[in-house]
């Protein structure tokens, strides 16, 4: 069985510069070049989906995450996972066997 997991995942990189830098909100445009539509491509997957998502996440917020979980309605077994105090580079670490279990 061929499934996919993704751990603190953003709904597009445009949606990042808007909560990173909103100052290059306006330019965003003009400056991202590749668009990193997770949001758009993950309403078309029927793999089972495993969502880890750490809730301290300084990167990507928890909220991108839930929206990624929320849109892929098309997957036959969509799990969303939230690690207590996972940041954006230790989710993997905080979980420890959890991680592997709740898979």
């Amino acid at each position: 069985m061929q499934a996919i997991v993704l751990e603190n995942t953003y709904t597009c990189i445009a949606d990042v510069v808007d909560e990173l830098m909103p100052l290059l909100s306006p330019l965003k445009n003009h400056l991202l070049k590749i668009k990193w539509d997770s949001d758009k491509k993950i309403q078309h997957l029927t793999q089972p989906i495993f969502f880890i998502s750490g809730d301290s996440d300084e990167l990507v917020p928890t909220a991108h995450m839930v929206k990624l979980h929320e849109l892929a309605a098309q997957s036959r077994l969509p799990v969303f996972y939230s690690v207590r105090g996972g940041t954006h580079n230790d989710t993997w670490e905080r979980a420890g066997s959890m991680y592997y279990k709740v898979c």
